[in-house]
């Protein structure tokens, strides 16, 4: 098993396996809402993720965002894509950690979702964990989304995507899709794919060597999200464009927390270099919910 620690700063907590060879950082700066970028490769210092790209610079590597929540927008926050009277934003109260031993690492973070007037709408947590595990071409994280209502009931209206998210490196052109059935089509509105998993793959620098025999698969790398059986929408509709990924969770219909509830959403993530192999991904599916 590879071994697995944390390191902390004041605003960040980083993931480490081995010799410091680095999987992922979780950020919580004051500048932006929370985050988890980079997200690198297995065995390299190749980076996944794309933190707020020029096209949609709303998008954080893996985040979270909501579009009309109580009708306030939590998806671009504080980017001036929506009028100002109903721009939200989310910011971090607090990240420590809460697990760094033999089976492995977990640590939280609790976010304020903050009204356009500055009145607290919802309070987040967030729990990532990476479980003991040999890492050699890929591996696996976990992430459980809480929301809870506060002084109010919270009424998350349909939308084609909102949720936890992730967005990859790669060309249009480049992108792989898999589902767990098979599907290597997922259309743009998710609400005609519904899935326990979707993988998303595209060619990324600086990774692998290249021979005639790979030239058609060089340099492939990605991530696949794993839905929960217990999730409220589980098998998930998926919205994915371009290297865009989301099980989202309103995409067939929105919900009402009333005041004081939560809802909590868990998803699997595999980080992984070559294509997607199904096998192993529904191995590590079953692998998460059996355990």
């Amino acid at each position: 098993m590879s071994q697995l620690y944390l390191t902390e700063t004041d605003d960040a907590i980083s993931v480490f396996y081995e010799d410091k060879k680095p999987l992922f950082t979780y950020s919580s700066g004051k500048d932006f809402r929370p985050y988890l970028h980079p997200l690198y490769l297995p065995g390299s210092d190749a980076v996944l993720t794309r933190f707020r790209p020029h096209d949609h610079p709303w998008q954080y590597g893996v985040f979270v965002g909501m579009n009309q929540v109580n009708e306030y927008d939590f998806w671009c926050c504080e980017d001036d894509y929506y009028d100002a009277a109903i721009r939200g934003s989310i910011r971090n109260r607090s990240l420590a950690k809460l697990e760094e031993n033999d089976k492995g690492v977990r640590f939280e973070a609790i976010n304020d979702w903050y009204k356009t007037e500055g009145g607290l709408l919802l309070e987040e947590t967030q729990r990532i964990g990476v479980p003991m595990q040999q890492i050699a071409d890929s591996y696996v994280f976990d992430f459980e989304w809480s929301i809870r209502a506060l002084e109010e009931d919270i009424t998350f209206e349909r939308y084609k995507y909102g949720g936890v998210s992730a967005r990859i490196v790669g060309e249009m052109a480049e992108f792989r899709r898999l589902t767990a059935e098979g599907a290597t089509e997922v259309p743009r509105e998710g609400d005609q794919v519904r899935s326990k998993w979707v993988s998303i793959a595209a060619p990324v620098d600086n990774l692998g060597t290249w021979h005639q025999k790979n030239w058609d698969t060089f340099a492939y790398a990605g991530l696949a999200i794993m839905d929960h059986p217990d999730n409220l929408t589980h098998p998930t509709a998926w919205c994915s464009d371009g290297g865009f990924l989301n099980p989202s969770a309103v995409v067939n219909g929105g919900f009402t927390l009333q005041r004081g509830a939560r809802q909590t959403f868990r998803y699997r993530f595999m980080v992984f270099t070559g294509v997607e192999k199904a096998e192993a991904i529904d191995a590590a599916y079953e692998a998460w919910i059996s355990g």
